[in-house]
């Protein structure tokens, strides 16, 4: 669970990733082994109010070749401050001035309403590690198929949430972009793992990987993919 600080208003996020277990070998990962990795299929985004209710504020089909480990949520406001909003630091940077270079045609945001979502783990088959950077509008639509408010089936040829009721009624968006998936940040080959730099909020831009192949850890400007320095292991 996240703390975000768009403009004045303070709100809580929390994501919900369905999996499909990951076959090596043609064995399938024991289903209650602490270490078993799950293929993301569809990412679910939930804001948490006050009161405990929910609301899903982003539904994603994903392309089934991410093992998630992590996720970060930012926005423009949160960016480079830590989660209770307690510290006196001020972003140096603007997300719209390095979304220019990440994703062009997403950087004109609004950015009183706009979030954003990191997930980072090794990208199947080659093991490479691997981001996917995406946006979000925190108010939600009503047409957002939630699972846990209206009834839905598994769809296995096409591996996404599928409604029930054959009457669903999609009503024309009223404000902002549906949320989506609006880049794939590559981040070395054969990684054996991924931590990302939560402390300080100052390094929230930084993911140590480590590798299968050689005997040091490799830092990434996760933004760009960009290999920033290297940790002796």
């Amino acid at each position: 669970m996240y703390t975000e600080y768009p403009k004045t208003q303070k709100i809580r996020l929390f994501s919900l990733a369905v999996g499909q277990p990951l076959v090596v070998h043609n064995q399938v990962d024991d289903i209650d082994s602490e270490d078993r990795v799950d293929l993301w299929q569809t990412v679910l985004i939930y804001r948490l109010f006050d009161n405990g209710s929910t609301q899903c504020v982003a539904h994603l089909d994903m392309d089934g070749q991410l093992l998630g480990r992590d996720v970060f949520f930012f926005s423009e406001a949160s960016w480079c401050r830590s989660n209770d909003g307690q510290d006196d630091t001020t972003p140096k940077e603007s997300v719209k001035e390095w979304m220019k270079i990440v994703a062009p045609e997403y950087a004109n945001f609004d950015s009183t309403y706009t979030a954003f979502m990191l997930a980072i783990g090794p990208d199947f088959p080659h093991v490479s590690g691997c981001g996917r950077l995406l946006r979000f509008d925190i108010r939600g639509d009503q047409n957002i198929l939630d699972p846990a408010t209206e009834p839905v089936e598994w769809n296995i040829q096409q591996r996404r949430f599928t409604p029930l009721s054959s009457k669903r009624t999609i009503m024309p968006r009223s404000y902002g972009p549906p949320a989506a998936v609006i880049a794939r940040i590559p981040m070395g080959r054969k990684v054996s793992c991924m931590i990302h730099f939560r402390h300080p909020p100052q390094l929230n831009h930084l993911i140590c990987t480590g590798s299968y192949v050689t005997d040091e850890l490799a830092v990434y400007d996760w933004r760009f993919g960009v290999k920033v320095g290297t940790l002796p292991w």
